[in-house]
Order: C-alpha cells, then structure tokens, then sequence
C-alpha cells in the first residue's frame, strides 16, 4: 500500500503553502496617500542658460575720412555715434530681468560694404579688423594699434566687389562672472570680468561723413541664476 503523506498544517490548524501567484493583491482606496506623487522638480542656484542676441549697426567715417572704431562685448552698452549710437542689443534689458550673473563666451560680426565709389578719387588704406581682450574699451588712433594683434585681418572696402564682405569672430574663455547691472565690471579697473573686449576697426583715406560699410553682429552670452 502506497504511503499517505499528511497535509502540514500551522499550529492553528490551518493549512499552510499557499503559492504567490495566489495572495490577495491589495486593491488602491482612491485616496491620495495611494498615489505615486512626482518629486519636487530639483533647481539648482548655479543653472545657466546660453542666449544669443543679435544687432546691426552702419559704420561711418569721420569728416576728415577717418574709420575709428571698437564695437564693444559687452550687451549694456549704448554704441558710438560713428556706429548709429542706438543701444548694442534691444533684448538685453528683457534677459537682464531675468538672470543675476552673465558672462560672454563668443562675439562674431560679419561686414558688408556698402559705399560704392570713391568719391576721392584715391585708394584708402584697407580697413583693419581685430579683436581686443581688454577690459579698457579704447577706440584705436592708429593702423598700427589694430594690426599689431593676433587675429587681425585687412578688408580693401572700396575695391571689394566680391559681395562676400570679410567675417570675424573672437572666443573670450577664463573670465569670472560679472553681475548683468555691470556686464564689464573691468571697464575701469581692468580686471577680466563678465564681458571684456571688443572688435576694434581702423583706416583712413575714405570719402568724408559716409556710411563705409553695414555690420551684423551676434553675442553669446552664458546667464546664471534664474531671478
């Protein structure tokens, strides 16, 4: 005879075994305590936003046919009278509500010629274009202040007829922040804070009080602390 095994049973006297597939699933009430809640969304003090503003401006030269310029980094600013003297970026006093603490990572211009002939009936010096570090916005007064840089480039405007106009661009890296009520806070001091530098421009020989060529410019900005 085959042996009968007893069933185990709890010191209750209930039967015991029963499988997982089998226990009762605990139904949800519908209250709120049941729910999976999403965590609070984590806002770090330290975020950045990247941000381009963008600008146009004519360059013109002076009564004695002189082409003197620096076209600051820094968003703030309101432009020299040979640049239209309106402010650099429209946009700027909306981002600066927003943000505390800003810094300048590119600055790009492209130039287009715009005068046609030269009424003098000479050649003027080609137009030299660089880019400044400095803090200390200096509008330069000689060829050789501009051409003594880096990155400088000659643009003969007048005998330009390609339509292609000249593009120059400068990367600021290693600057601390500065706060957006004073993008370049080293403008008297000369520490390297924020947005330093510029584009500066020089020539002479060109036809007097005339818009010698057209600039698109384009900044780009690293902002910090959301308001």
């Amino acid at each position: 005879m085959p042996r009968r095994y007893k069933s185990r049973r709890s010191a209750t006297g209930k039967r015991r075994g029963r499988s997982r597939g089998m226990r009762r699933q605990i139904q949800p009430t519908g209250l709120v305590s049941d729910l999976k809640m999403p965590s609070p969304r984590q806002i770090s003090p330290l975020q950045t936003l990247v941000v381009q503003l963008r600008g146009y401006a004519g360059l013109a030269s002076s009564g004695a046919g002189v082409v003197a310029a620096a076209l600051p980094f820094d968003p703030s600013v309101t432009l020299a009278a040979n640049f239209g003297a309106g402010a650099i970026f429209t946009e700027w006093t909306s981002v600066s509500n927003m943000w505390q603490n800003v810094k300048v990572l590119q600055f790009e211009a492209e130039f287009v010629r715009v005068q046609t002939d030269d009424t003098k009936g000479d050649i003027p010096e080609p137009l030299a274009i660089a880019s400044s570090t400095s803090p200390i916005l200096v509008i330069p007064s000689t060829f050789q202040q501009v051409i003594d840089n880096g990155d400088a480039q000659l643009w003969p405007v007048i005998q330009d007829y390609s339509g292609r106009g000249r593009y120059h661009a400068t990367r600021i890296r290693g600057q601390t922040w500065a706060t957006v009520s004073t993008p370049n806070p080293g403008s008297s001091t000369g520490i390297s804070a924020g947005c330093p530098g510029s584009i500066i421009m020089y020539g002479t020989g060109y036809p007097a009080s005339v818009q010698v060529c057209s600039i698109k410019y384009t900044g780009t900005y690293l902002l910090r602390t959301r308001i």
